[in-house]
This record gives structure tokens, C-alpha cells and sequence, in this order.
């Protein structure tokens, strides 16, 4: 991330500090959306198909029908101050800059992380940045910027204002031109 901001300095970008809202919900929002509405594009299949599902997306379908819709109608009005706020930080900024995800990828099964002593469920943590950006509507884009040293890749995501797409891909651009950012492919056995 560090080297990131490095090169887009070296480029010419100026970098400032924002304040984000306070996310502190977004990720309880954000499922209180999500899960109805999975259940609603997802409820003709599960009968016939339901084998195909996990196990934790058929638990997450199951508890979108105990919502209410009183609490569906507070998360969107929830997501409309977060998407407010978030507009008014592009009145100073072009795009915004934030890692992909808090961590690296962690192994398959795994339910809870532990992140500076905090033990959280692993959906919350890697969604983290990604969600809250889903919710507000902003074009987001993710790309690999590194290798972890446990050998796994790390990425960055860039964040503009509504429908300023082309600016999104021109940073994303720069850093991709470098040619200093990529990551090595995977090796696949056969």
C-alpha cells in the first residue's frame, strides 16, 4: 500500500487523508439488505437445487426471511447517509485509495479471524472495505499489488465518484504501467 502511494506521489498525484463515516454498522447494514434480497432471487432454486448452496450461504438465506421489514427499510436509509457522506469526500478528492481487503487470505473452513487481539468472523474482516463501497454505489475497482510474505497476494482498491469511471481506470492504469505491482501467476499441478 505504501508503495502505491509512493508511485502515484512520484506521478503527481497529492495525497490527503480522508475521514470515512463511521462504519462501525456498515457490515450489519449491509447483510440486512443482502440477505432478503438473496433470498428473493435465490428461493426458486434452493428446493431443486439447494444441494448446490453452502452451508453458510443457506444459513445467511434462512435468516434473511427472519427480517423484518421495518429493519430492511432502515438499512436503506442507513446506506443513503452513507452514501451521502461518502460523496462529499469526492468534493476534495478524485479517487480514494484503501487496501482490498485488511489481511490476507485466509484457509478454506476457516470461520473467525484475529486481527490486533479482535477475533471477528471472516466474512466481516475481508469484506471490510469492498462492501461498504457496494452499499454506497461508488465505482470501485480492486488489483493485486504485492506478494504477502506467507507467498499470497495482497491488493489495493481505488474508489471514485459516481460515474466518474474513467478517472477509477486511469489510476488504476498508472499503477498497472508500472510494471512494478505485478504478481507472479500461480503455479497449477496437473
Amino acid at each position: 500500500m505504501e508503495t502505491v502511494k509512493e508511485h502515484l506521489s512520484a506521478q503527481g498525484a497529492v495525497l490527503v487523508p480522508v475521514s470515512f463515516p463511521d462504519m462501525e454498522h456498515s457490515r450489519t447494514v449491509s447483510l440486512t439488505v443482502q440477505l432478503p434480497e438473496a433470498l428473493s432471487a435465490h428461493s426458486p432454486y434452493l428446493e431443486e437445487r439447494g444441494e448446490l448452496y453452502s452451508k453458510d450461504f443457506r444459513a445467511g438465506l434462512a435468516l434473511g426471511q427472519c427480517l423484518l421489514a421495518e429493519h430492511y427499510v432502515k438499512a436503506k436509509r442507513f446506506i443513503e447517509t452513507y452514501r451521502t457522506q461518502t460523496t462529499a469526500l469526492f468534493e476534495d478528492v478524485d479517487v480514494i485509495l484503501t487496501p482490498a481487503t485488511p489481511e490476507i487470505a485466509q484457509k478454506l473452513g476457516n470461520v473467525k479471524t484475529k486481527r490486533d487481539g479482535v477475533e471477528e468472523a471472516i466474512g466481516n474482516a475481508i469484506t471490510r472495505f469492498t462492501t461498504f463501497f457496494n452499499m454506497t454505489g461508488h465505482p470501485a475497482l480492486t488489483m493485486p499489488c504485492a506478494m504477502h510474505s506467507k507467498g499470497l497476494p495482497i491488493g489495493i482498491q481505488f474508489v471514485a465518484a459516481h460515474f466518474d469511471e474513467t478517472t477509477l481506470f486511469h489510476v488504476a492504469h498508472a499503477v498497472e504501467r508500472a510494471g512494478k505491482f505485478a504478481i507472479p501467476l500461480p503455479k497449477v499441478c496437473v
